[in-house]
């Protein structure tokens, strides 16, 4: 892990959670409001899961304001690889990017 990184993004009064990628996170605000098993991924400073895998972040670089990029050690239905991934936020929307394809997510907020 990148320990300046996580130190800034933990740190008092700093970024707030909305503008990273930490959070719950979901393909549409439909799958936010089910909250069934296997529509949400959830991303702390330590891994990223769903019910049908887990990556856990072996390092993560912001690249700017809204951009990530993410060496981490991933699993999924018994198998495991190492994957570089990228994280973009634009507003509610989370864009995760790596050898696997693309996925757009939208923020899950709390009701």
């Amino acid at each position: 892990r990148d320990r300046g990184t996580e130190a800034q993004l933990l740190s008092g009064p700093g970024v707030p959670a909305s503008r990273t990628f930490i959070g719950r996170w979901a393909l549409d605000a439909e799958a936010c409001l089910q909250r069934a098993e296997g529509t949400q991924l959830v991303i702390d400073t330590r891994h990223a899961e769903t019910s049908g895998g887990k990556c856990d972040f072996r390092s993560f670089k912001q690249e700017s304001e809204g951009s990530w990029r993410v060496q981490a050690a991933c699993s999924a239905s018994g198998k495991s690889w190492s994957s570089d991934i990228s994280l973009k936020l634009n507003g509610p929307r989370l864009r995760w990017s790596s050898e696997r394809g693309t996925e757009t997510y939208v923020r899950c907020v709390k009701s």
